[in-house]
């Protein structure tokens, strides 16, 4: 038999499983309407109690350690209380003396962090001396310490001054000190440049056994042959980028150029030489039609690509294939036959950009590494292999205008 306290205590089991939102929903609505003095009454109780001080912190670690939704959150709120307390300069005082004083401990108490700081400080040395406001600072003082002017560094002006005055004294010190500078820079250039030649010039002259004035004059005349060839090297490369220039002009820069505005940006010429072919016809040909026939004269020559009429210098009249056949060099592209690859095409566009991009001053690098093919189906031979892509080690940007270059576009010539 049921005992009447076990009955109530059923009874009030289910009358609180029935009542459970409306008793939930109170509790919030009277926390609400008195929020602030909960918080105060548990930040009260928080001061006073030091065991429920302790159980609230594990049990926020805790729940950092497990929640980072609540990590997220307890961050934001803990920068913006410190950003509040800084804001009282009693309080930041006292956290700068704290900060100080604990940067001063750890400093001298822990290796790690003194070689960590060392390291910081030299690093942020070497960017502060990057400076062009450090950089003038150093000037002016290393200039009045020379002349004995140091304490006027630390002088304040005197209000009688002339604004003017002082502005274009000033830059008159300014403008001194760095003509100073850059002239003893490139004294000590060439004092450096003159000792490792003549260190050279010792060295060769001991091995190879010449004498000394011998040697000198041999590496006088290299230098002088350097030279030339630098300049020689800088007048090609602008005329170069001159045409390229030109050339770029007439192609889209937001997209890869079609056929016909590659043909047009090198002055619409595209016609066949005698002496640009191919190394292999898929790249620039297609198959003849089984359909057609081919014309043959006498000769046996074959007639596929029309020829085109060239003006001797003995005469101004022109020639063509019926009167004289030995001055016919070029014949005009076929339409049917002739083929231009889009990654040719591409490939060019990408070389001229490339080209226009480059200074006198590094470009032989550039020239350098134009050819460059890792491609073992090459070994080292002038031309590349039949699959040579980009996919296989071949990164050469002279193989598509090598291809283009039977149809006689002024890519092949204009390099």
């Amino acid at each position: 038999m049921v005992s009447k306290y076990r009955k109530q205590q059923q009874k009030c089991k289910q009358w609180h499983s029935k009542n459970k939102e409306d008793i939930k929903s109170k509790s919030h609505s009277k926390y609400v309407a008195n929020r602030e003095t909960v918080k105060k009454r548990s930040s009260e109780r928080m001061l006073r109690d030091k065991s429920l001080r302790q159980q609230n912190l594990k049990r926020v670690k805790s729940r950092i350690e497990n929640d980072p939704v609540y990590k997220h959150r307890n961050r934001i709120k803990a920068a913006e209380s410190n950003h509040k307390k800084l804001q009282n300069h009693e309080h930041r005082e006292q956290h700068k003396a704290a900060m100080r004083e604990k940067m001063k401990t750890a400093y001298h108490t822990h290796n790690t962090y003194r070689e960590t700081k060392k390291a910081l400080s030299r690093q942020h040395s070497k960017q502060v001396c990057k400076l062009e406001s450090y950089k003038s600072r150093h000037r002016t003082v290393m200039h009045r310490r020379r002349h004995g002017s140091e304490s006027c560094l630390n002088e304040q002006p005197s209000q009688n001054n002339n604004t003017e005055t002082r502005a274009h004294k000033t830059n008159a010190q300014t403008r001194a000190a760095k003509t100073y500078w850059a002239r003893r820079t490139k004294l000590i250039a060439a004092a450096n440049e003159n000792g490792r030649i003549a260190m050279l010039q010792k060295k060769m002259a001991s091995v190879s056994g010449m004498p000394l004035l011998d040697t000198k004059l041999l590496m006088k005349k290299a230098d002088q042959q350097l030279k030339r060839g630098q300049k020689m090297l800088t007048h090609l490369h602008l005329n170069l980028v001159t045409k390229v220039t030109y050339s770029l002009e007439k192609l889209p820069a937001d997209r890869s150029p079609t056929e016909d505005e590659l043909v047009s940006a090198f002055n619409g010429h595209r016609m066949h030489t005698s002496s640009s072919e191919a190394y292999f016809w898929q790249h620039c040909y297609n198959m003849y039609p089984k359909t057609q026939t081919i014309p043959v004269d006498c000769d046996g020559r074959a007639h596929v690509f029309k020829p085109v009429p060239v003006q001797t210098k003995s005469s101004s009249e022109t020639t063509s294939t019926n009167t004289d056949i030995t001055e016919v060099s070029r014949w005009e592209c076929h339409s049917q036959l002739c083929h231009l690859p889009p990654e040719a095409t591409d490939g060019v566009t990408v070389l001229l950009r490339n080209l226009a991009s480059k200074n006198s001053s590094n470009c032989r690098q550039f020239y350098l590494h134009l050819d460059d093919c890792t491609n073992p189906a090459r070994d080292n031979r002038l031309g590349h292999s039949v699959y040579c892509s980009e996919y296989n080690g071949c990164h050469s940007l002279l193989r598509p205008a090598r291809i283009l270059s039977p149809h006689s576009l002024n890519s092949q010539s204009t390099l």
